[in-house]
């Protein structure tokens, strides 16, 4: 499912994001102390847009994966038309995530 609207120079749309544990250790993030708060998408090491999330449970077996489905991803329209510029060159590997976990109001970025 693609829900796309474009308003205010903004292209909002949904997707599915798969995060991936490969270590050895259970990831757990607990609502009481720590949350997913923003998912930043980037494109060949450029920044595309964030998705502010509010995911206080997330459990996430070792070497095992958890999908988020139907997050909501703003990205600046002057962005999205660069890339789409050069369509001919898109490649999906070039896409990647970050996670920023707020524990106790102090946020840490999770790169892929």
């Amino acid at each position: 499912k693609l829900d796309v609207n474009i308003k205010n120079k903004v292209l909002t749309f949904l997707i599915d994001i798969r995060l991936t544990n490969p270590t050895k250790l259970n990831f757990d993030v607990n609502g009481v102390i720590a949350k997913l708060s923003k998912i930043k998408i980037y494109y060949d090491t450029k920044y595309l847009g964030t998705s502010l999330v509010d995911i206080s449970d997330i459990s996430i077996p070792h070497q095992n994966e958890l999908i988020l489905h139907d997050i909501a991803v703003s990205v600046d329209l002057t962005n999205a038309l660069e890339i789409a510029l050069d369509f001919a060159n898109f490649s999906m590997n070039k896409l990647s995530f970050s996670g920023v976990i707020e524990v106790s109001g102090i946020e840490y970025e999770i790169v892929n």
